[in-house]
């Protein structure tokens, strides 16, 4: 695991992706509110077990319970704790497309990575998103 990080070069490692990406829970507290700080220091702890790279927010991270302001307060905590170590690929699921294109802005403008998917459907549903935030 170790060779594939150890050019040092964020561009030439993420060019390809591969290896182990962990999804990751979104720890809550008894009372409801988000545990920022378990949050981080389990992205700590896979990173220093040799994961690869790190998947917030998708249907493990029960993105369809978090706020829009929650889910931003999770990818930035796990870029943070990440700190440029690995990629992190957040994701930007939701009911409606419209959420769908608000959570992608939040994460293209966080420098999060995304999933280059190669099926037509998907690739179909990328190319409307781009259309729809580029204003064409």
């Amino acid at each position: 695991m170790k060779r594939l990080r150890e050019d040092g070069s964020a561009a030439k490692r993420w060019g390809v992706w591969r290896g182990i990406f962990a999804a990751l829970v979104t720890p809550m507290r008894s009372d409801g509110t988000l545990d920022v700080r378990t949050l981080e220091s389990l992205v700590d702890r896979l990173i220093r077990e040799g994961v690869h790279g790190l998947v917030p927010l998708g249907s493990t991270g029960e993105f369809y319970a978090l706020s829009p302001d929650e889910r931003q307060r999770v990818l930035r905590a796990t870029l943070g704790a990440a700190a440029g170590r690995v990629p992190v690929v957040a994701g930007a699921n939701a009911g409606a497309t419209r959420d769908v294109n608000r959570h992608y802005l939040t994460r293209m403008r966080l420098r999060a990575h995304h999933h280059q998917d190669t099926t037509k459907e998907n690739a179909f549903h990328g190319s409307l998103l781009f259309h729809l935030v580029a204003g064409r």
